[in-house]
């Protein structure tokens, strides 16, 4: 598997026909010539604490054109290809990525030849699909409440708006009777709306069906199901066109239909003792 980003990065421009590897679509540097060039960086980035330096890098685009007007066009083109991919995410090789526009695409400058020089970054994640049956079934419910041009999926969600992305965020087990265990999982959904009105409207639509319905199909042909326990939306001041939903879930399950847990918790007691001779 490659690390290098950039290189894949690169390629997959080619592959759009957005330039040509050592002819006018370079890596890490920007010769002088031609005039129309496009450079990939891989400018790595601060550490994230919880992720593999493997798993991210951040990266610079630069592009150069003759033309102000030719360079905006061609250089949203790409940023687009990359930041709102049709399936979410792009493919190189056997690798695929999310990309993130970390600012927007500019023209930064114009050189001594009097070319105009665009650039831009992006947060780039190598997407590892996570499996997990109720995360599966809560993705496509809200799918199918929300309808329209919102996506519900399990990405992170690059440029891509309108959106909610879910993840699994807590697993609880407590015993219900001899052969009975519940087992509670918390979700969220980050919510990424055009506008505010986008996010009120998903928002209301997702927490109140749930909380009418009282339960959303795990197998609606063998009826079986999961509890809402509970749905409550996150509407932050600070981000008008975003927002989070959290969803509680939960079900009876035998032993052997579901492991639950071994242990709830563990608590762990340190202790020095000396002795002395």
């Amino acid at each position: 598997m490659s690390l290098n980003f950039a290189e894949d990065i690169a390629l997959y421009l080619e592959e759009l026909a957005e330039g040509t590897l050592g002819v006018d679509l370079f890596i890490d540097e920007m010769p002088a010539s031609p005039d129309g060039a496009i450079t990939v960086y891989d400018d790595g980035g601060e550490t994230f604490t919880s992720e593999s330096p493997g798993a991210w890098r951040v990266i610079t685009l630069k592009l150069r054109s003759l033309t102000r007007t030719g360079g905006y066009e061609a250089f949203w083109r790409i940023a687009d290809a990359l930041n709102q991919p049709e399936d979410g995410y792009f493919t190189v090789g056997a690798n695929r990525y999310i990309a993130d526009m970390q600012q927007l695409p500019s023209m930064r400058e114009i050189d001594a030849e009097g070319r105009f020089v665009f650039a831009t970054t992006l947060l780039v994640r190598r997407f590892v699909e996570i499996h997990e049956e109720w995360l599966d079934v809560l993705v496509a419910f809200a799918q199918a409440k929300l309808g329209g041009d919102w996506r519900s999926n399990k990405l992170w969600p690059g440029g891509e708006r309108p959106h909610v992305t879910w993840r699994l965020a807590q697993v609880k087990a407590e015993n219900a009777n001899t052969s009975l265990c519940k087992v509670s999982k918390t979700f969220v959904g980050k919510l990424y709306g055009v506008d505010p009105n986008d996010v009120l409207h998903a928002a209301t639509a997702l927490v109140s069906d749930m909380a009418a319905g009282g339960k959303v199909p795990l197998d609606a042909g063998m009826r079986r199901y999961l509890s809402v326990e509970s749905a409550t939306a996150d509407l932050p001041a600070e981000d008008p066109a975003g927002g989070s939903i959290t969803v509680v879930l939960s079900r009876l399950v035998r032993q052997e239909e579901e492991t639950p847990p071994i242990m709830a918790g563990v608590r762990m007691q340190a202790s020095i003792h000396t002795q002395g001779g």
